[in-house]
């Protein structure tokens, strides 16, 4: 089944992503890496989605200086962490080659985004990890793929994604891409129709934010993962959605606020935290 998935999920991302500068760097100079994983079965496709959730997440927070630490300390792990729940065997020698993979092409990406503040920190984080050496060999094959290929690209690409004036998150379009309009969907109930699963996604977000669950990176992925099960969308959407959480008119969205609220007291004894 996961094959399955995993199949149709490259010939959409081929599709959709087939100019894409990182997807066709990730492509060419990674295919071989692919080869390695064959007890964790994890895919180049993934080395794309994570990836993207890695410079989705430095994006994020490239105007917080108070994060950068806590942001790249956490960066394999969290990494790790989301590649081993996609593994069908988790074999750990695997997995940190994976990761490192991944760690490398957002290195790559950074050397072309200002401030360089995260690259140091990641390069002094991977250099710490038993996988280092491997990183010289991914960040080999990846230089001389943009030696081939021309880097313009690529170059191009990052500068305006990291732009202040880019409000897109590439974790959004592989979703958008992978799932549909999922997001977007109106549920029916016995009260009515409620707003799309993504405004209560963000009423939620906001929700949460008052529970201070944004200190912890490991309660974020948990709540996302959570959220994803309840409320009915996927993973990437839930944990975008809840980091890019608006505040909305609540009279507007009365019946919703009610129907999150619901959702808010199941999550909050999942977590065992109080609000």
């Amino acid at each position: 089944m996961r094959n399955q998935e995993q199949n149709a999920g490259r010939e959409v991302l081929d599709s959709v992503f087939s100019n894409h500068p990182l997807y066709r760097l990730i492509s060419g100079a990674c295919t071989k890496y692919e080869r390695e994983l064959t007890l964790s079965d994890i895919r180049m496709e993934d080395f794309f989605v994570e990836t993207a959730n890695c410079l989705d997440e430095v994006k994020e927070k490239d105007n917080d200086p108070a994060f950068q630490e806590e942001i790249c300390e956490g960066m394999w792990d969290s990494t790790w962490s989301r590649l081993s729940r996609k593994s069908q065997s988790i074999n750990k020698d695997e997995i940190n080659l994976a990761t490192c993979v991944v760690q490398t092409l957002l290195i790559v990406c950074l050397i072309f985004s200002e401030p360089h503040c995260y690259l140091v920190e990641i390069l002094m984080r991977t250099a710490e990890r038993n996988y280092s050496s491997r990183r010289e060999e991914i960040l080999s094959a990846v230089q001389k793929f943009m030696w081939r290929y021309g880097e313009d690209s690529l170059r191009a690409w990052v500068s305006d994604f990291m732009s202040v004036d880019n409000t897109s998150y590439l974790s959004e379009e592989i979703a958008s891409a992978l799932h549909g309009e999922e997001e977007i969907v109106e549920e029916e109930t016995s009260d009515g129709k409620y707003p799309p699963v993504k405004v209560r996604m963000k009423i939620l977000g906001e929700l949460l934010k008052e529970c201070d669950l944004w200190t912890n990176n490991h309660d974020r992925t948990k709540v996302a993962r959570l959220m994803s099960n309840i409320i009915g969308t996927s993973y990437n959407n839930a944990l975008n959605n809840l980091n890019n959480g608006l505040t909305l008119n609540e009279k507007q969205h009365g019946k919703d606020i009610d129907n999150v609220n619901k959702v808010l007291d199941s999550l909050k004894s999942d977590l065992q935290i109080k609000c």
